[in-house]
């Protein structure tokens, strides 16, 4: 979760000189989630049973949303569009 912190809750400390540890998970899992799409979404061409594709293409979807969220989170903007799988 998220917390919200005030700038006038807190002392002017070191504390401020690195990011809170939530933004650093933040940050972490935001490449980890694009590159989770893009491997979903690479595999799908391998499969012949279309219950897998269609698996990992639910997966790439949903890894998609967690990489919008994350990207939301952090203030950045998406990618163009298609970029995924490229």
């Amino acid at each position: 979760m998220i917390q919200h912190v005030c700038v006038s809750d807190r002392s002017r400390t070191s504390e401020w000189t690195s990011p809170h540890p939530s933004l650093w998970r933040l940050r972490g899992n935001q490449p980890l989630s694009y590159q989770a799409v893009n491997a979903y979404l690479g595999i799908i061409p391998a499969f012949n049973d279309r219950k897998f594709a269609h698996l990992a293409g639910q997966l790439a979807a949903d890894e998609t949303e967690h990489f919008t969220l994350l990207s939301n989170a952090l203030g950045q903007p998406l990618p163009a569009a298609f970029s995924f799988g490229a």
